[in-house]
């Protein structure tokens, strides 16, 4: 993960849709953060970080997420 202080504006907006969504879906999911981390195999503080937009998840980390909560990851260029 990137820390997101140290980002351009431009990922500093990415990394702040991808903490809300992380977010969201892990809600909807009815998952704590630890669920979610341990699902994953990662770590509770890793799930704060992102969502909190203090980091910015690595792709490895976003597909351990997406399988997590049965989603899948979308990219899209504007």
């Amino acid at each position: 993960m990137n820390a997101i202080n140290n980002s351009t504006p431009d990922e500093f907006v990415v990394g702040l849709k991808v903490g809300s969504e992380l977010k969201h879906w892990r809600k909807v999911k009815g998952f704590t953060q630890k669920t979610l981390a341990r699902k994953m195999g990662s770590h509770q503080s890793a799930i704060a970080r992102v969502e909190d937009d203090k980091y910015l998840p690595s792709i490895s980390f976003l597909i351990r997420v997406a399988a997590a909560l049965d989603k899948r990851i979308e990219v899209r260029f504007k």
